[in-house]
Protein backbone atom coordinates (compact mmCIF):
# COMPACT_ATOMS: atom_id res chain seq x y z
CA UNK A 1 0.00 0.00 0.00
CA UNK A 2 1.32 3.44 -0.89
CA UNK A 3 1.35 6.23 1.65
CA UNK A 4 -0.02 8.54 -1.02
CA UNK A 5 -3.37 6.70 -0.68
CA UNK A 6 -3.74 8.06 2.85
CA UNK A 7 -3.74 11.65 1.66
CA UNK A 8 -6.99 13.61 1.49
CA UNK A 9 -7.15 16.05 -1.36
CA UNK A 10 -7.37 19.66 -0.18
CA UNK A 11 -6.63 18.71 3.45
CA UNK A 12 -3.08 20.10 3.61
CA UNK A 13 -4.01 23.65 4.61
CA UNK A 14 -6.53 22.34 7.17
CA UNK A 15 -3.86 20.10 8.73
CA UNK A 16 -1.45 23.01 8.92
CA UNK A 17 -4.05 25.19 10.61
CA UNK A 18 -5.04 22.38 13.00
CA UNK A 19 -1.44 21.78 14.06
CA UNK A 20 -0.85 25.51 14.52
CA UNK A 21 -4.11 25.86 16.46
CA UNK A 22 -3.11 23.01 18.82
CA UNK A 23 0.15 24.74 19.66
CA UNK A 24 -1.74 28.00 20.11
CA UNK A 25 -4.25 26.40 22.54
CA UNK A 26 -1.42 24.86 24.56
CA UNK A 27 0.18 28.29 24.71
CA UNK A 28 -3.01 30.01 25.88
CA UNK A 29 -3.85 27.39 28.52
CA UNK A 30 -0.35 27.12 29.89
CA UNK A 31 -0.27 23.39 29.03
CA UNK A 32 -2.87 22.66 31.75
CA UNK A 33 -6.45 21.49 31.91
CA UNK A 34 -8.82 19.50 29.73
CA UNK A 35 -8.56 21.95 26.82
CA UNK A 36 -4.82 21.37 26.74
CA UNK A 37 -5.46 17.60 26.71
CA UNK A 38 -7.64 17.95 23.63
CA UNK A 39 -4.91 20.07 22.06
CA UNK A 40 -2.41 17.28 22.69
CA UNK A 41 -4.76 14.79 21.01
CA UNK A 42 -4.90 17.14 18.04
CA UNK A 43 -1.11 17.27 17.98
CA UNK A 44 -0.88 13.48 17.90
CA UNK A 45 -3.45 13.18 15.11
CA UNK A 46 -1.75 15.91 13.12
CA UNK A 47 1.62 14.28 13.81
CA UNK A 48 0.42 11.06 12.18
CA UNK A 49 -0.76 13.08 9.21
CA UNK A 50 2.60 14.83 9.16
CA UNK A 51 4.49 11.54 8.74
CA UNK A 52 2.44 10.97 5.60
CA UNK A 53 2.92 14.59 4.52
CA UNK A 54 6.56 14.96 5.46
CA UNK A 55 6.69 18.62 4.44
CA UNK A 56 5.22 19.54 7.85
CA UNK A 57 8.17 18.06 9.75
CA UNK A 58 10.64 19.74 7.42
CA UNK A 59 9.10 23.09 8.35
CA UNK A 60 8.93 22.15 12.03
CA UNK A 61 12.63 21.27 12.14
CA UNK A 62 13.38 24.61 10.50
CA UNK A 63 11.29 26.56 13.02
CA UNK A 64 12.13 24.42 16.08
CA UNK A 65 15.05 26.63 17.13
CA UNK A 66 12.69 29.60 17.27
CA UNK A 67 9.94 27.97 19.34
CA UNK A 68 11.84 25.54 21.60
CA UNK A 69 13.06 28.32 23.92
CA UNK A 70 9.64 29.95 24.18
CA UNK A 71 6.40 29.24 25.99
CA UNK A 72 5.22 27.34 22.91
CA UNK A 73 7.52 24.40 23.67
CA UNK A 74 5.24 21.66 25.04
CA UNK A 75 8.06 19.16 25.53
CA UNK A 76 10.03 18.41 28.73
CA UNK A 77 13.31 20.33 28.98
CA UNK A 78 15.28 17.10 28.66
CA UNK A 79 13.95 16.60 25.10
CA UNK A 80 15.47 18.78 22.39
CA UNK A 81 12.63 19.79 20.06
CA UNK A 82 14.98 20.20 17.11
CA UNK A 83 16.41 16.69 17.44
CA UNK A 84 12.94 15.18 18.02
CA UNK A 85 11.45 16.71 14.89
CA UNK A 86 14.60 15.86 12.96
CA UNK A 87 14.24 12.19 13.99
CA UNK A 88 10.59 12.25 12.89
CA UNK A 89 11.61 13.89 9.64
CA UNK A 90 14.16 11.15 8.94
CA UNK A 91 11.58 8.48 9.86
CA UNK A 92 9.04 10.01 7.52
CA UNK A 93 11.55 10.27 4.68
CA UNK A 94 12.51 6.60 5.12
CA UNK A 95 8.83 5.62 4.93
CA UNK A 96 8.45 7.69 1.79
CA UNK A 97 11.51 6.05 0.26
CA UNK A 98 10.15 2.58 1.08
CA UNK A 99 6.52 3.10 0.03
CA UNK A 100 6.46 6.04 -2.35
CA UNK A 101 9.73 5.37 -4.14
CA UNK A 102 11.07 8.80 -3.20
CA UNK A 103 14.67 8.80 -4.40
CA UNK A 104 17.85 9.48 -2.49
CA UNK A 105 19.43 12.75 -3.60
CA UNK A 106 21.72 12.67 -6.61
CA UNK A 107 25.39 13.52 -6.12
CA UNK A 108 26.85 16.41 -8.11
CA UNK A 109 30.35 17.79 -8.61
CA UNK A 110 29.56 20.65 -6.24
CA UNK A 111 29.20 18.14 -3.39
CA UNK A 112 32.99 18.04 -3.39
CA UNK A 113 32.85 21.56 -1.95
CA UNK A 114 30.53 20.34 0.81
CA UNK A 115 32.97 17.48 1.49
CA UNK A 116 35.79 20.03 1.55
CA UNK A 117 33.83 22.01 4.16
CA UNK A 118 33.19 18.88 6.23
CA UNK A 119 36.90 18.05 6.17
CA UNK A 120 37.76 21.57 7.34
CA UNK A 121 35.41 21.17 10.32
CA UNK A 122 36.90 17.75 11.15
CA UNK A 123 40.44 19.15 11.01
CA UNK A 124 39.37 22.09 13.20
CA UNK A 125 37.89 19.69 15.75
CA UNK A 126 41.10 17.65 15.84
CA UNK A 127 42.89 20.96 16.46
CA UNK A 128 40.56 21.79 19.38
CA UNK A 129 42.30 22.42 22.70
CA UNK A 130 41.23 20.75 25.95
CA UNK A 131 39.77 24.02 27.29
CA UNK A 132 37.22 24.30 24.49
CA UNK A 133 36.74 20.59 23.78
CA UNK A 134 33.18 20.36 25.21
CA UNK A 135 31.86 23.27 23.17
CA UNK A 136 33.89 22.12 20.16
CA UNK A 137 32.30 18.66 20.42
CA UNK A 138 28.82 20.23 20.53
CA UNK A 139 29.56 22.26 17.41
CA UNK A 140 31.07 19.22 15.68
CA UNK A 141 28.05 16.98 16.37
CA UNK A 142 25.46 19.63 15.53
CA UNK A 143 27.22 20.49 12.29
CA UNK A 144 27.21 16.89 11.06
CA UNK A 145 23.83 15.82 12.51
CA UNK A 146 21.53 18.83 12.12
CA UNK A 147 23.34 21.07 9.61
CA UNK A 148 24.87 19.15 6.70
CA UNK A 149 21.84 16.86 6.11
CA UNK A 150 19.69 19.89 5.37
CA UNK A 151 21.65 20.61 2.24
CA UNK A 152 20.59 17.20 0.88
CA UNK A 153 17.04 16.84 2.22
CA UNK A 154 15.53 19.43 -0.18
CA UNK A 155 16.72 17.29 -3.11
CA UNK A 156 14.20 14.63 -2.08
CA UNK A 157 11.29 16.99 -2.75
CA UNK A 158 9.78 17.40 -6.18
CA UNK A 159 8.31 20.57 -7.65
CA UNK A 160 4.85 19.18 -6.82
CA UNK A 161 5.77 19.37 -3.10
CA UNK A 162 6.56 23.07 -3.21
CA UNK A 163 2.99 24.32 -2.87
CA UNK A 164 2.51 22.55 0.47
CA UNK A 165 5.89 23.71 1.71
CA UNK A 166 5.03 27.30 0.85
CA UNK A 167 1.76 27.05 2.79
CA UNK A 168 3.44 25.43 5.78
CA UNK A 169 6.32 27.93 6.00
CA UNK A 170 3.79 30.76 5.78
CA UNK A 171 1.06 29.48 8.12
CA UNK A 172 3.17 27.93 10.88
CA UNK A 173 5.58 30.84 11.02
CA UNK A 174 2.78 33.40 11.25
CA UNK A 175 0.80 31.51 13.92
CA UNK A 176 3.90 30.94 16.03
CA UNK A 177 4.87 34.58 15.58
CA UNK A 178 1.48 35.78 16.78
CA UNK A 179 1.56 33.50 19.84
CA UNK A 180 5.04 34.69 20.84
CA UNK A 181 4.12 38.31 20.13
CA UNK A 182 1.10 38.16 22.44
CA UNK A 183 2.92 36.52 25.33
CA UNK A 184 6.24 38.34 25.67
CA UNK A 185 6.30 42.00 26.56
CA UNK A 186 9.41 42.67 24.47
CA UNK A 187 12.57 40.97 23.24
CA UNK A 188 14.22 41.45 26.65
CA UNK A 189 11.47 39.40 28.28
CA UNK A 190 12.09 36.68 25.70
CA UNK A 191 15.80 36.60 26.52
CA UNK A 192 15.13 36.49 30.26
CA UNK A 193 12.72 33.57 29.76
CA UNK A 194 15.45 31.58 28.03
CA UNK A 195 14.39 32.37 24.48
CA UNK A 196 16.90 33.82 22.05
CA UNK A 197 15.14 36.53 20.09
CA UNK A 198 17.33 36.08 16.98
CA UNK A 199 15.83 32.73 15.83
CA UNK A 200 12.34 34.11 16.50
CA UNK A 201 13.15 37.15 14.36
CA UNK A 202 14.47 34.87 11.61
CA UNK A 203 11.30 32.77 11.73
CA UNK A 204 9.19 35.92 11.45
CA UNK A 205 11.27 37.14 8.49
CA UNK A 206 10.95 33.83 6.62
CA UNK A 207 7.22 33.66 7.34
CA UNK A 208 6.85 37.24 6.13
CA UNK A 209 8.48 36.41 2.78
CA UNK A 210 6.28 33.34 2.19
CA UNK A 211 3.07 35.12 3.22
CA UNK A 212 3.76 38.10 0.97
CA UNK A 213 4.34 35.70 -1.91
CA UNK A 214 0.99 33.98 -1.22
CA UNK A 215 -0.81 37.30 -0.77
CA UNK A 216 0.42 38.46 -4.17
CA UNK A 217 -0.18 35.20 -6.02
CA UNK A 218 -3.26 33.54 -4.50
CA UNK A 219 -6.55 34.07 -6.30
CA UNK A 220 -9.69 35.14 -4.51
CA UNK A 221 -10.34 38.01 -2.12
CA UNK A 222 -10.75 35.80 0.97
CA UNK A 223 -7.44 34.00 0.39
CA UNK A 224 -5.64 37.27 -0.18
CA UNK A 225 -7.14 38.72 3.00
CA UNK A 226 -6.16 35.60 4.96
CA UNK A 227 -2.52 35.78 3.89
CA UNK A 228 -2.49 39.53 4.41
CA UNK A 229 -3.45 38.89 8.05
CA UNK A 230 -0.68 36.32 8.35
CA UNK A 231 1.69 38.88 6.85
CA UNK A 232 0.63 41.28 9.60
CA UNK A 233 1.26 38.63 12.30
CA UNK A 234 4.77 38.02 10.93
CA UNK A 235 5.50 41.74 10.78
CA UNK A 236 4.34 42.28 14.36
CA UNK A 237 6.81 39.69 15.66
CA UNK A 238 9.58 40.85 13.31
CA UNK A 239 9.42 44.37 14.73
CA UNK A 240 8.87 43.30 18.33
CA UNK A 241 11.82 40.89 18.22
CA UNK A 242 13.84 44.05 17.62
CA UNK A 243 16.56 42.39 15.58
CA UNK A 244 17.93 45.11 13.34
CA UNK A 245 19.46 42.59 10.94
CA UNK A 246 16.20 40.68 10.54
CA UNK A 247 14.24 43.87 9.86
CA UNK A 248 16.72 45.34 7.39
CA UNK A 249 17.49 42.14 5.47
CA UNK A 250 13.88 40.93 5.20
CA UNK A 251 12.75 44.31 3.93
CA UNK A 252 15.74 44.36 1.56
CA UNK A 253 14.80 41.09 -0.14
CA UNK A 254 11.16 42.23 -0.34
CA UNK A 255 12.39 45.35 -2.16
CA UNK A 256 14.23 43.05 -4.58
CA UNK A 257 10.96 41.18 -5.08
CA UNK A 258 9.03 44.40 -5.65
CA UNK A 259 11.58 45.54 -8.25
CA UNK A 260 10.58 42.65 -10.51
CA UNK A 261 6.80 42.59 -10.07
CA UNK A 262 5.77 46.06 -8.83
CA UNK A 263 4.70 47.18 -12.29
CA UNK A 264 2.03 44.46 -12.41
CA UNK A 265 0.81 44.55 -8.79
CA UNK A 266 1.02 48.17 -7.64
CA UNK A 267 -2.25 48.09 -5.71
CA UNK A 268 -1.12 45.07 -3.72
CA UNK A 269 2.11 46.76 -2.69
CA UNK A 270 0.12 49.76 -1.51
CA UNK A 271 -1.90 47.38 0.67
CA UNK A 272 1.34 45.83 1.96
CA UNK A 273 2.75 49.28 2.73
CA UNK A 274 -0.37 50.07 4.78
CA UNK A 275 0.03 46.70 6.57
CA UNK A 276 3.63 47.57 7.47
CA UNK A 277 2.48 50.96 8.80
CA UNK A 278 -0.24 49.32 10.91
CA UNK A 279 2.20 46.77 12.34
CA UNK A 280 4.65 49.53 13.27
CA UNK A 281 1.86 51.47 14.98
CA UNK A 282 0.67 48.39 16.92
CA UNK A 283 4.17 47.45 18.06
CA UNK A 284 4.93 51.04 19.05
CA UNK A 285 1.70 51.18 21.06
CA UNK A 286 2.33 47.87 22.83
CA UNK A 287 6.07 48.32 23.32
CA UNK A 288 7.25 51.92 22.74
CA UNK A 289 10.92 51.06 23.31
CA UNK A 290 11.00 48.51 20.50
CA UNK A 291 12.25 50.92 17.84
CA UNK A 292 14.72 52.82 20.01
CA UNK A 293 17.36 50.15 19.48
CA UNK A 294 16.71 50.07 15.72
CA UNK A 295 17.13 53.84 15.29
CA UNK A 296 20.49 53.71 17.07
CA UNK A 297 21.81 52.45 13.72
CA UNK A 298 21.43 55.97 12.35
CA UNK A 299 22.89 57.74 15.35
CA UNK A 300 26.46 58.53 16.36
CA UNK A 301 26.48 55.85 19.04
CA UNK A 302 25.21 52.58 17.56
CA UNK A 303 24.37 50.90 20.84
CA UNK A 304 25.93 48.14 22.91
CA UNK A 305 25.15 45.39 20.40
CA UNK A 306 27.11 47.05 17.59
CA UNK A 307 29.96 47.93 19.95
CA UNK A 308 30.26 44.31 21.09
CA UNK A 309 30.28 43.12 17.48
CA UNK A 310 33.12 45.50 16.69
CA UNK A 311 35.06 44.00 19.62
CA UNK A 312 34.28 40.48 18.35
CA UNK A 313 35.47 41.34 14.85
CA UNK A 314 38.72 42.83 16.19
CA UNK A 315 39.41 39.74 18.32
CA UNK A 316 38.65 37.47 15.36
CA UNK A 317 40.89 39.40 12.97
CA UNK A 318 43.75 39.42 15.49
CA UNK A 319 43.44 35.65 15.95
CA UNK A 320 43.27 35.12 12.17
CA UNK A 321 46.50 37.10 11.73
CA UNK A 322 48.24 34.69 14.15
CA UNK A 323 46.60 31.40 13.20
CA UNK A 324 45.51 32.08 9.62
CA UNK A 325 46.46 28.65 8.30
CA UNK A 326 45.47 26.20 11.06
CA UNK A 327 42.84 28.21 12.95
CA UNK A 328 42.39 28.01 16.73
CA UNK A 329 40.22 24.88 16.72
CA UNK A 330 36.46 24.31 16.68
CA UNK A 331 34.82 26.21 19.54
CA UNK A 332 38.11 27.91 20.38
CA UNK A 333 36.69 31.43 20.11
CA UNK A 334 34.76 30.76 23.35
CA UNK A 335 38.08 31.14 25.22
CA UNK A 336 38.36 34.77 24.10
CA UNK A 337 34.80 36.11 24.52
CA UNK A 338 31.71 35.12 26.46
CA UNK A 339 29.53 35.26 23.33
CA UNK A 340 31.53 32.23 22.04
CA UNK A 341 31.54 33.13 18.32
CA UNK A 342 32.30 36.29 16.28
CA UNK A 343 28.77 36.80 14.87
CA UNK A 344 29.93 36.47 11.27
CA UNK A 345 29.98 33.12 9.55
CA UNK A 346 33.07 33.88 7.40
CA UNK A 347 35.06 35.10 10.40
CA UNK A 348 33.98 32.10 12.48
CA UNK A 349 35.11 29.58 9.87
CA UNK A 350 38.36 31.47 9.31
CA UNK A 351 39.27 31.93 12.98
CA UNK A 352 38.36 28.37 14.05
CA UNK A 353 38.89 26.29 10.90
CA UNK A 354 41.71 28.30 9.36
CA UNK A 355 42.26 29.01 5.68
CA UNK A 356 40.73 25.66 4.69
CA UNK A 357 37.47 26.50 6.44
CA UNK A 358 37.34 30.05 5.08
CA UNK A 359 37.82 28.84 1.51
CA UNK A 360 35.19 26.11 1.92
CA UNK A 361 32.43 28.39 3.25
CA UNK A 362 33.34 31.07 0.68
CA UNK A 363 33.11 28.62 -2.23
CA UNK A 364 29.89 27.14 -0.87
CA UNK A 365 28.04 30.42 -0.36
CA UNK A 366 29.58 31.97 -3.48
CA UNK A 367 28.27 29.23 -5.75
CA UNK A 368 24.82 29.04 -4.08
CA UNK A 369 24.49 32.83 -4.39
CA UNK A 370 25.38 32.51 -8.07
CA UNK A 371 22.63 29.86 -8.36
CA UNK A 372 20.14 32.24 -6.74
CA UNK A 373 21.08 35.11 -9.08
CA UNK A 374 20.84 32.77 -12.09
CA UNK A 375 17.32 31.73 -11.04
CA UNK A 376 16.26 35.34 -10.45
CA UNK A 377 17.50 36.30 -13.91
CA UNK A 378 15.79 33.32 -15.56
CA UNK A 379 12.42 33.33 -13.75
CA UNK A 380 12.17 37.06 -12.86
CA UNK A 381 10.95 36.03 -9.38
CA UNK A 382 7.81 34.49 -10.80
CA UNK A 383 6.64 31.00 -9.86
CA UNK A 384 6.93 28.77 -6.82
CA UNK A 385 10.75 28.98 -6.60
CA UNK A 386 10.45 32.64 -5.58
CA UNK A 387 9.92 32.52 -1.77
CA UNK A 388 12.67 29.90 -1.33
CA UNK A 389 15.17 32.03 -3.25
CA UNK A 390 14.23 35.15 -1.27
CA UNK A 391 14.37 33.23 2.02
CA UNK A 392 17.88 32.02 1.17
CA UNK A 393 19.07 35.58 0.46
CA UNK A 394 17.49 36.79 3.71
CA UNK A 395 19.07 34.06 5.85
CA UNK A 396 22.44 34.39 4.11
CA UNK A 397 22.59 38.12 4.80
CA UNK A 398 21.43 37.58 8.37
CA UNK A 399 24.29 35.13 8.98
CA UNK A 400 26.72 37.91 8.14
CA UNK A 401 25.82 39.63 11.42
CA UNK A 402 24.50 36.86 13.68
CA UNK A 403 24.44 33.10 14.35
CA UNK A 404 27.10 30.42 14.56
CA UNK A 405 28.13 27.23 12.78
CA UNK A 406 25.65 25.23 14.90
CA UNK A 407 22.77 27.41 13.63
CA UNK A 408 23.53 26.86 9.95
CA UNK A 409 20.66 24.49 9.17
CA UNK A 410 18.42 27.52 8.42
CA UNK A 411 20.94 28.56 5.78
CA UNK A 412 21.64 25.06 4.49
CA UNK A 413 18.01 24.09 3.98
CA UNK A 414 17.30 27.07 1.71
CA UNK A 415 20.72 26.67 0.07
CA UNK A 416 19.66 23.09 -0.70
CA UNK A 417 16.45 24.30 -2.33
CA UNK A 418 18.26 26.93 -4.39
CA UNK A 419 20.85 24.37 -5.52
CA UNK A 420 18.27 21.80 -6.60
CA UNK A 421 16.20 24.48 -8.38
CA UNK A 422 19.34 25.54 -10.25
CA UNK A 423 20.12 21.95 -11.26
CA UNK A 424 16.56 21.41 -12.49
CA UNK A 425 16.51 24.67 -14.42
CA UNK A 426 19.90 23.89 -15.94
CA UNK A 427 18.70 20.41 -16.90
CA UNK A 428 15.59 21.79 -18.59
CA UNK A 429 17.67 24.29 -20.54
CA UNK A 430 20.03 21.53 -21.73
CA UNK A 431 17.08 19.27 -22.62
CA UNK A 432 15.51 22.15 -24.52
CA UNK A 433 18.70 22.66 -26.53
CA UNK A 434 18.86 18.94 -27.30
CA UNK A 435 15.28 19.01 -28.59
CA UNK A 436 16.08 22.04 -30.76
CA UNK A 437 19.09 20.25 -32.22
CA UNK A 438 16.99 17.15 -32.94
CA UNK A 439 14.36 19.28 -34.65
CA UNK A 440 17.01 20.95 -36.80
Amino acid sequence: MKLQALKSKGFDEIAALLLSFCFFILFLTGKKGIIADFALIGLIVSGIYAIVNIEIFLVFVTYAAAIKGTYLNVLPQAIDMTLLFFALLVLGLLLHILFNKRKFPSIYLFDAVVLFMAISVIVAFINTSAKSYTYGLEKFLRFFIVVLPFFYIPRMFEDRDLRKLIYFFAIFGAIFSLAIFLYYEDYRAMKEAGAHYLPVAKMAGISLIFNIYLFLNEKGVLKKFFFLMLTLFSLLMLFKANSRGAILFSLFVILIYSWFILKDKKIYFIVLAVTVAVSVLVVFTVSPDSFRRFFLLFGRHKGLSISIRMVLYKIALKLISKYWFTGIGLGGFAKYHYLKYPHNIFLEFFVECGLLGFLSISMFLGFITYNALFLIKKFKLEGEYTPFILAFLFVELYHMTSFSIIHLRWLFIFAGFVFVFYQRAKGRIENGKEKEQLQV
